[in-house]
C-alpha cells in the first residue's frame, strides 16, 4: 500500500488494523524526514488522531497512535506543530 492510501485508510479501520497501520507507519517514517513531512502533508497526523477519537478506550490502539504520532514529529519542527495546532498534545494526555 503507498503511503497516501495507509494516511487515508488508517482513520477507517478496524482496531487490529489500526494496531497494523501504526506499525507501517512507524516503519515508513522512522529516521526518514522526507517520508515523516510527506505523512504530515498527506494529512497523516489528522488520520492518526481521528483513530485514537475512533478508539478512545483501546489503550493498545492509543499507545501505537502515540507512537506514530512521535515518529511523524521525531526531529522535525513543522510535524511537531502541526500535532500540537491539531489537538494532538491534549489527545495524548488523555489517552
Amino acid at each position: 500500500m503507498s503511503t497516501a492510501g495507509l494516511v487515508c485508510n488508517l482513520s477507517r479501520c478496524e482496531e487490529v488494523n489500526v494496531l497494523r497501520a501504526c506499525a507501517a507507519l512507524g516503519s515508513i517514517v522512522s529516521s526518514n524526514p522526507a517520508n515523516q513531512n510527506l505523512v504530515a502533508e498527506l494529512d497523516g497526523v489528522d488520520a492518526v488522531l481521528d483513530a485514537m477519537a475512533q478508539f478512545p478506550d483501546e489503550s493498545q490502539v492509543q499507545r501505537h497512535c502515540s507512537y506514530a504520532l512521535g515518529w511523524i514529529a521525531d526531529g522535525q519542527q513543522a510535524n511537531q506543530q502541526a500535532i500540537v495546532d491539531a489537538g494532538g498534545m491534549q489527545r495524548i494526555f488523555d489517552s
